[in-house]
């Protein structure tokens, strides 16, 4: 009974709504509340611990001069033209994780905005333009890269530019000049291409569209033979850089390789929403759409096969085109049905899907919160190792230095009577860490009889057993070189190094110099080795190095 009438309660409320919005003014009512709602969701994420691309973007481009944001594109952290706003947006309101953040927030709160004109131009249809409007407000890849110090949020705001630019060109026929339109647009797409070297891949498919339905129109023309210059300049100039970037994409062996990355990335930007998707693709009053809409989402992956694939980040643009064919869906949904309780059941369902959507997503794609995992992880007992994850140990450093590095060293410096562990933070057995070069490397090792829960974060347990002998096959070797002076870590890592060659280092960047109390540096280090790495003839010489400068155990 309460469902019953909870349910015809909603039913009157959407009658309601669905005749509101057919007023222009109710109706951007109506959407400024949706973005005001998405803005807010936006915000208590902007104060959390930077990771470890945002630290290294920071360090590395925002801190640098000019000179080299604009010509260090061979890591993909550099998105130009973000590390240029966060640079601006540093130096005027100061230093800060919110300052550095705050070009992406401004561009996610864009992004919604700009979602309205262009959904509308794309359908005459205000009731699309707010579902449209809602599924953007409470998709949770958009959500975190609005929070994120990185240039995908920008990308996205700067292509629903050029496409309202192009719409607005489209639409002119005539009645006003269209020239505002096409270097408007224009400039978007050079800001596009200029924060992400993939933009082009989603600048393609709208620009044929464009000059094969306007072909007799000069102006459209000229607004796709703009960007088209730009483009034919910028990537030859950069190629050499693009390509050394490519080295962290993905390759794929066979077909059905290829399928499960493209529905990794599908179900990663779309969720749940990807059921009202399906018969959003059989929409008759949508059908001249279809074909622009199905390229735009399928070029980009279809390229990743001559390039190389990325992750969910790369494609972040595709969310809107997946979101207006959900729209579509749901609204070819409610015409099936003729009375107002079966078109309400639709939306409701619907929005109880998006609501579990983004549940769900939250929970699968937030990273965990650095500095709530070291404020947990500094309350273990004191027999017991944090070691993050390779790269993560830079932004774990970053996040709680110096605090972080003298709880390290006290571990470092156990003695009690309780066994040593090694607690590796992440989502796969093994020991992370960092080779010399910068490489992250995993140290496979067995299923931990024990996990420990930080924050978000995983800890499997590995005990430490001190090397006496050689250990079995498949075990990891660690040498715990305990705070010295910096000629005797020189002495005693040449050692190892010669030793070790493919060893790697744990929590390298955690481990930084601290002084005694005569001021003196000293400098600790952790390394790993795989034991099947060394011959008998290594182990009597690792065994002959055991002092209390070098202290060596195996864990398995």
């Amino acid at each position: 009974m309460l469902f019953r009438f909870l349910f015809r309660r909603f039913c009157a409320i959407f009658s309601a709504m669905t005749h509101l919005f057919q007023n222009r003014r109710n109706f951007q009512l109506l959407a400024a509340l949706l973005v005001i709602f998405g803005a807010t969701l936006r915000v208590p994420g902007l104060g959390r611990a930077l990771e470890y691309d945002e630290v290294w973007t920071l360090e590395h481009y925002v801190s640098a001069p000019l000179s080299v944001i604009f010509t260090d594109l061979a890591v993909p952290n550099n998105h130009l033209l973000h590390s240029l706003l966060a640079k601006l947006s540093i130096s005027v309101f100061g230093a800060g994780v919110i300052t550095l953040r705050l070009p992406a927030f401004l561009a996610g709160i864009a992004v919604l905005l700009l979602s309205i004109p262009v959904t509308l131009r794309l359908t005459r249809s205000r009731g699309v333009s707010l579902l449209v409007l809602a599924m953007l407000a409470l998709n949770i890849p958009t959500l975190l890269y609005a929070q994120s110090a990185r240039g995908y949020e920008i990308q996205f705001a700067l292509l629903l530019a050029f496409a309202w630019g192009l719409l607005s060109l489209t639409d002119a026929h005539g009645r006003k000049s269209p020239w505002p339109a096409v270097f408007g647009s224009a400039a978007a797409a050079v800001g596009a291409v200029l924060t992400l070297p993939t933009s082009v891949l989603f600048l393609i498919p709208p620009l044929a569209f464009l000059v094969w339905k306007e072909r007799r129109n000069r102006a459209a023309w000229t607004a796709a033979l703009l960007p088209a210059l730009f483009c034919a300049v910028w990537y030859p100039l950069n190629c050499a850089a693009f390509r050394a970037g490519q080295v962290f994409g993905e390759t794929f062996a066979t077909p059905g390789d290829f399928f499960a990355f493209a529905a990794s990335v599908l179900w990663g930007l779309a969720g749940w929403m990807l059921i009202p998707l399906l018969p959003g693709c059989f929409n008759r009053r949508r059908l001249a759409l279809l074909p622009l809409l199905g390229s735009i989402i399928l070029f980009p992956l279809l390229a990743a096969l001559l390039t190389r694939g990325g992750g969910v980040r790369v494609y972040l643009p595709l969310v809107y085109p997946l979101s207006l064919l959900a729209a579509f869906g749901i609204a070819l949904l409610c015409r099936r049905f003729r009375r107002r309780a079966g078109k309400a059941a639709v939306v409701l369902g619907a929005g109880l899907l998006l609501c579990l959507n983004a549940h769900q997503s939250y929970e699968a794609m937030r990273e965990p919160d650095l500095a709530e995992v070291f404020a947990q992880a500094k309350e273990l007992p004191p027999n017991i190792l944090p070691v993050y994850r390779g790269n993560e140990a830079v932004a774990a450093e970053w996040n709680n230095r110096p605090a972080i590095t003298h709880d390290q060293i006290e571990r470092i410096r156990y003695r009690g009577r309780n066994p040593r562990c090694l607690l590796q933070l992440g989502e796969r057995n093994g020991l992370s860490g960092l080779t010399e070069e910068g490489q992250e490397v995993l140290l496979p090792l067995g299923e931990p009889a024990e996990t420990v829960k930080l924050e978000r974060c995983t800890g499997r347990l590995y005990p430490l057993t001190p090397l006496r002998k050689a250990p079995e096959a498949g075990s990891v070797v660690v040498a715990i070189l305990p705070p010295q002076s910096e000629s005797r870590l020189r002495i005693n890592g040449s050692a190892l190094r010669a030793l070790w060659p493919r060893r790697i280092m744990l929590n390298q960047p955690i481990l930084a110099p601290v002084a005694d109390a005569s001021g003196t540096k000293l400098i600790a280090r952790i390394f790993a080795v795989p034991a099947g790495d060394l011959t008998p003839a290594d182990w009597e010489k690792a065994l002959a190095l055991r002092s209390t400068e070098m202290q060596f155990y195996f864990c398995r």
